[in-house]
């Protein structure tokens, strides 16, 4: 029931956002896609990038070569992307016992609301690294003994951070944890194998740029920590988490408050264990957050339509995988809580399945006023970032067929 209110709950974004608004990312990703279609490599990131990949024009390309319109097939790809690192949550909770977080992450989507949603399927931020980030941690979480899921779960994990290294805001800490609960001589092997492939494309990729040096348009943003841009981002954390607030609560004006303060809870839990397997990696999250607040990605914020949030965009699936230390180190069930009615399987299922009702029927309502202000910011330029900005679908293809006459 929750996984078809999630998809419920995205197919009507994608048929809202493809009938109403693009932007040029989008139209990029098109060229891209016809580029895959036609067997042409120009660029193994984003054309004129540093980061992502081109990957995700494949499956755009295949849907338009099947007759649906390139403004409906973007938004249906991005969002399955998104969604498909959660199904895989999902089935390595089931898989370790944790029923309750299976559903939890097939409601995160549902829960966090329009907001983001819009934004995922509608601007183009690399959701290939984070799904391989999600299907690596989904893969170590299931199945921590076997060395071929060992060595695919790290390939993943070391490709996402080498093409987009806003992912390690969750690999850091699955990293850690899983290093203390898996035997030795099975993650050195695995990690030398697996080291081989990040490795491989940062070298080819320095190689290509090298001798390529036009096709780095937009230069690359720096990831070096400031303390100045740290202070600045506290000032500012709404421009961060407000992505993340819940549908429910989005109208209150400290909503983005309820993300931080699910993540301070989940790290004072962890760290109140007093052991390293479950404190160490909740630490590591907390500090690969701040980290991400004081870098030069996170200085940039474009409105409500390019927020600053979006180097934190893999923040939910760090707070899911807290979650599952949270159970797997047993402390719920040792407390109070577990001994009243609330603190029963059933009455969390029934309290997630509330939620994610509410939040659809409110997300289903709000989606259409999303995109709408998404339109509006994007024509007015509110952001302040020159030639980029929402349109609607039509007058984008027609320029994009004057273009091509």
């Amino acid at each position: 029931m929750v996984a078809a209110l999630a998809l419920v709950a995205y197919q009507h974004v994608v048929a809202v956002v493809s009938s109403k608004i693009t932007n040029e990312d989008d139209t990029l990703l098109w060229v891209i896609a016809r580029d895959w279609g036609r067997l042409r490599f120009h660029q193994p990131n984003l054309y004129g990038q540093l980061y992502g990949t081109t990957v995700e024009g494949i499956p755009v390309e295949i849907l338009r070569r099947l007759g649906l319109p390139l403004a409906t097939a973007t938004p249906l790809v991005l969002g399955l992307l998104a969604l498909s690192g959660w199904f895989a949550l999902a089935l390595a909770a089931g898989r370790r016992g944790h029923p309750l977080l299976g559903v939890a992450a097939l409601a995160t989507p549902t829960v966090v609301g329009a907001y983001h949603a819009v934004l995922v399927t509608s601007v183009w931020e690399t959701p290939a690294t984070r799904l391989a980030a999600m299907l690596g941690t989904a893969l170590l979480v299931a199945l921590p003994r076997r060395t071929w899921c060992i060595t695919v779960a790290l390939v993943l994990m070391g490709l996402s951070v080498a093409i987009d290294a806003s992912a390690l805001l969750l690999i850091v800490p699955v990293v850690g944890w899983y290093v203390q609960v898996a035997a030795r001589r099975q993650i050195v092997p695995a990690a030398l194998v697996a080291a081989s492939a990040p490795i491989a494309w940062i070298v080819g990729t320095r190689a290509f740029y090298a001798a390529h040096r036009d096709y780095n348009i937009h230069g690359g943003t720096s990831l070096a920590l400031h303390g100045r841009l740290l202070s600045r981002s506290f000032g500012h954390l709404g421009r961060f988490f407000g992505l993340f607030a819940p549908e429910l609560v989005r109208r209150w004006a400290i909503a983005w408050i309820i993300p931080v303060a699910v993540l301070v809870a989940l790290v004072t839990l962890l760290v109140s264990t007093r052991q390293a397997r479950y404190a160490v990696p909740a630490v590591l999250a907390l500090v690969a957050v701040l980290a991400a607040l004081g870098t030069g990605n996170g200085a940039i914020h474009g409105g409500k339509f390019l927020p600053a949030g979006r180097i934190l965009l893999v923040l939910p699936a760090t707070l899911w995988f807290l979650a599952f230390l949270v159970a797997e180190s047993g402390l719920l069930a040792t407390s109070r809580l577990r001994r009243t009615p609330f603190g029963t399987a059933s009455a969390g299922l029934a309290l997630v399945l509330v939620v994610a009702t509410l939040s659809l029927a409110v997300q289903v309502v709000a989606s259409r006023s999303r995109v709408e202000s998404f339109r509006l910011v994007g024509n007015t330029s509110a952001a302040g970032l020159s030639g980029y900005s929402f349109s609607t679908v039509r007058s984008t293809t027609r320029r994009c067929s004057q273009v091509r006459q």
